[in-house]
């Protein structure tokens, strides 16, 4: 089970849930141990059964406190793709990762200015998930897989600009080529 639990009711947070019964890479420290348990009773109809013409889900990502509704419309479009099942594209894809879904999800938090259009949400066969803009000119893509550091690609065809490589606190291309995507969408 993995969950980032609020210091206090009025700050924000993005917590991930998955299925207390799931194996998992580790149990909860201690000091997130009644967290946990108040968050799981809240979203505990997750592991009572569901009805047939719907998957069981594995686990979705919640937002808590004052978010930008950018932020809560794509957490809602992520946790739909959280329930597509192994083979969900026909060759072989595998479910999207809860942990790529909460990077992806927190990266975006960090990030998004006023005014920034929702992304294009892509699911990806090998478990990852795509933050993709393609807005006047300028294509913007953020791969966030579970098993390494995101990846972005930036091109902005006025300019001719072309960048990608990896997302890191120390690389702040991510937040600034968001910012000239909101910067475009205000004109």
């Amino acid at each position: 089970m993995t969950i980032r639990c609020p210091d206090s009711p009025a700050q924000q947070s993005i917590a991930a849930f998955s299925d207390p019964s799931e194996e998992t890479s580790g149990p909860l420290q201690n000091e997130f141990a009644d967290c946990a348990a108040s968050l799981w009773d809240t979203v505990g109809r997750l592991s009572q059964p569901q009805p047939a013409r719907r998957p069981l889900q594995r686990g979705r990502v919640g937002v808590y406190g004052p978010v930008q509704r950018i932020i809560r419309d794509v957490t809602a479009r992520v946790n739909a793709l959280l329930v597509l099942p192994h083979n969900w594209d026909s060759y072989g894809g595998r479910p999207v990762s809860l942990i790529a879904a909460k990077d992806a999800i927190s990266w975006l938090n960090e990030v998004a200015p006023p005014g920034l259009s929702i992304p294009s949400i892509v699911p990806g066969s090998d478990s990852s998930i795509q933050l993709e803009w393609h807005t006047r000119g300028i294509d913007f893509e953020v791969n966030f897989s579970p098993s390494s550091a995101p990846e972005f690609i930036y091109e902005d065809h006025h300019t001719g600009t072309v960048d990608d490589g990896l997302l890191s606190p120390q690389n702040q291309h991510g937040r600034i080529f968001v910012q000239q995507l909101a910067a475009y969408a205000d004109r």
